[in-house]
């Protein structure tokens, strides 16, 4: 390039323009150019470590003595959460798998989705929907933990138990903190 700018020639009759305003006109190019491509870089780089950060921002909703809360989640499930009772997720998490913990007691309905299935984690179990209506209640103080399919399918899978349950509509699940018991 430098070679090219080197020359210097004037305007020519038919009004075209000298060697040395070409010179100028390819390097403003090629710096517009540079700047472009830094500037895609990064946006980029700004995206990648925004969603990083927002996989860690956690969303709680939380209830009192006599309050119930009403809410949709970024995949367009809806839980009613009962009194006393705590939902958490993260924001970020969404793109990768569906799925929330659980304190107390709160009424999904969850929208199927293929291939990425719902959880519910607990604090003796996870549950997995395949799209469904159903009620869980893991209340800390109580001995019981009961889980109750209105529609669809549930599998849970409890901690220290090889084989899941899996309950069928108007199934029941309930787990002591010695033995867990499926109702059908």
């Amino acid at each position: 390039m430098a070679e090219v700018c080197s020359e210097n020639r004037s305007v020519t009759a038919g009004g075209h323009t000298s060697k040395k305003e070409e010179c100028v006109m390819e390097r403003f190019f090629l710096y517009a150019a540079v700047v472009v491509v830094v500037a895609f870089v990064g946006w980029q780089a700004n995206a990648y470590y925004s969603g990083i950060s927002s996989s860690v921002e956690l969303v709680t909703l939380e209830t009192e003595v006599g309050q119930q809360a009403r809410t949709v989640l970024p995949d367009g499930s809806t839980v009613l959460l009962n009194a006393c009772s705590k939902l958490t997720y993260s924001l970020g998490g969404w793109r990768k798998a569906r799925g929330v913990q659980l304190e107390g007691e709160a009424i999904f309905d969850v929208k199927h989705k293929n291939g990425k299935p719902f959880y519910v984690h607990t604090r003796h179990y996870d549950i997995r929907v395949l799209g469904t209506n159903f009620n869980v209640s893991s209340y800390a103080e109580e001995a019981e933990d009961i889980v109750t399919l209105k529609n669809g399918k549930v599998e849970i899978d409890v901690e220290g138990i090889v084989e899941n349950a899996v309950l069928v509509p108007g199934g029941k699940f309930c787990s002591m903190t010695t033995a867990p018991e499926l109702t059908r």
